[in-house]
Order: C-alpha cells, then structure tokens, then sequence
C-alpha cells in the first residue's frame, strides 16, 4: 500500500512544490519591496490572489480527475493511488493558502509565527494519522495528513492579521470556488465513464479549470480588476 501511496503523494506533491518556489522568487521579493511604503496591504492582496488563481489552475483539474489520471497512466493494480491524489490535493491547497501570510511575515522579520505553524503541523499530524486511521483506516488516516496543512494555514494567517494584513475572507470565497470547480469537474468526468478514459480525463479537467477561472474573474470583476491586471501587478 505505501507503493501505491508514493504515486499518488508525487503527483499531488509536484504543484506544492511548484507553489513554494513562486513564494520564494516572487511573492516574497514582492512584499520586500513594498515594506517602506504604504501600500503592502493592497500588494498582499494582490500577490495572494494571483498566487491562488494560479494554484487553483493545477489543483482543480487535479483534485477532480485524479483517479482517472491514475487510471490512464498505471494498471488497475494502483487505482487506489487516485483518490489519495484527491485527497492530499486538498492539503496542498491549503499549502498555497499559507504561501502568501508566510511569505509577508519573513519579509516582515516575523519567523516565529512561522515556527509555530510547523510545530503546529507536526503536532497536527501526530494527532491526526492516529485519529484518523481509527475513524476510517487508511483513507482516514491520509485525510489526517492532509488536514494538518490547514494548521500551518491558521496560524501563518493568524500572524499576517497581527500585523495589519487581512484575507481570510477571500480565502473563504476562493476556497468555495475551487470546491465547486472541482466537483464541476468530477460530475462531468464521472458522466463520461463509458466514452473512455482520456475523453473524462481532458473534459473533467477542462470543466474544472474553465469553472474555476469564471469564478475567480467574477469575484475580480465585482472589484473592477481583471486577472490579467493582477499578474502583471504582481511582477510590477
């Protein structure tokens, strides 16, 4: 089982991975920037909703056909490595939730409350596993890993709110909005069982992304931005 485990925490790892280094060669330098000036409250903002628009992209498409990814590139033998793909694409959105607050507080010269959300994590962790195996076995136990993300998330989120800087509310609103992507996502895929796999896999993902980027650009829109503006604010 832990062979299959490993195909499915690759894959889900490869965007967190991918979310860490925007964090740290442009979200970070972006907040640096503004720490002398009085805007590094819209700039937070800012970075934050372009970093998540792009998470989403890759984690909606993700979350929602993961099984059938797996399904289309190994044998039946790991079909379980699906949905614990789905599952612990979860936890990483929650990782890109946590790169904006964590990346304001370092530029802040605020380590600390970053410390203490991985102490956090990994108290979260040894709680959660156990926990969650007991409730449900395995399943139960890789939603425990996932769900100790979210600890890191509250307390990096809890310290940018000490320090001036808002956005737990969109967190909320754009986490709504990638809940429904992907279960737009996975409604369409599973409508398509019998046109073969790779018909679900492009039109599930498709579905996922395109209802994910109307979501976003409506909340944009209601603001009077676009995403286009916000990305280019950003490397601004």
């Amino acid at each position: 089982m832990l062979g299959i485990y490993s195909i499915g925490a690759t894959l889900a790892t490869m965007p967190g991975e991918m979310l860490i280094r925007l964090g740290s060669s442009v979200v970070f330098p972006a907040f640096s920037r503004k720490l002398e000036g009085s805007d590094l409250a819209s700039a937070y903002r800012r970075a934050r909703v372009s970093l998540l628009a792009i998470a989403g992209l890759i984690i909606a498409p993700l979350a929602a056909t993961g099984s059938t990814l797996i399904e289309t590139l190994y044998d039946p033998r790991y079909a379980q490595a699906g949905w614990i793909l789905q599952i612990l694409a979860a936890g990483v959105w929650f990782q890109a939730l946590e790169v904006g607050p964590g990346s304001a507080l370092l530029a802040l010269g605020k380590p600390q409350w970053l410390a203490a959300g991985h102490a956090a994590k990994v108290a979260g962790i040894a709680v959660l596993i156990p926990f969650g195996f007991q409730l449900g076995g395995f399943p139960g136990a890789v939603v425990g890993l996932a769900s100790s993300q979210v600890l890191l998330y509250l307390t990096a989120s809890l310290g940018a709110r000490r320090q001036g800087l808002g956005g737990i509310g969109d967190d909320l609103i754009m986490t709504i909005v990638l809940s429904a992507s992907v279960a737009s996502g996975l409604y369409l895929s599973n409508q398509l069982a019998g046109s073969g796999r790779v018909v679900q896999l492009l039109a599930g993902s498709a579905v996922a992304a395109l209802v994910w980027l109307g979501g976003v650009s409506l909340r944009l829109h209601r603001e009077g931005k676009s995403l286009r503006s916000l990305l280019a604010s950003l490397r601004s």
